[in-house]
């Protein structure tokens, strides 16, 4: 849960100051900010489920959270391009809705 807070506080940093992020800062930072992270976390907690370590850092896992993030992600990038009006620029927000669309 810390890195989604630390996360979205950049990414509140980053709309206060005007900063459009490059594109290789601005994906590992939307991947932290989707809540993607947090709810695999929390879905364990819900369910009952304590897996071992060796499950939760297996490459397979951690390439199919990657995947399941990247999925959700994206897919409300562009839905915030969509949403988005057309100043939107110049709050700091990254407009990726037109490659992914």
């Amino acid at each position: 849960m810390d890195l989604f807070f630390k996360a979205v506080a950049q990414q509140s940093s980053h709309r206060a100051k005007r900063i459009l992020p490059d594109l290789e800062s601005y994906v590992p930072l939307r991947r932290d900010t989707s809540g993607c992270k947090p709810c695999f976390a929390l879905i364990e907690y819900a369910a009952g489920i304590d897996l071992p370590i060796e499950v939760v850092e297996h490459p397979t896992i951690c390439a199919l959270e990657e995947a399941t993030n990247d999925l959700v992600t994206w897919s409300n990038v562009g839905n915030e391009f969509i949403l988005i009006p057309a100043n939107a620029a110049l709050t700091g927000i990254l407009l990726l809705g037109p490659i992914f669309l």
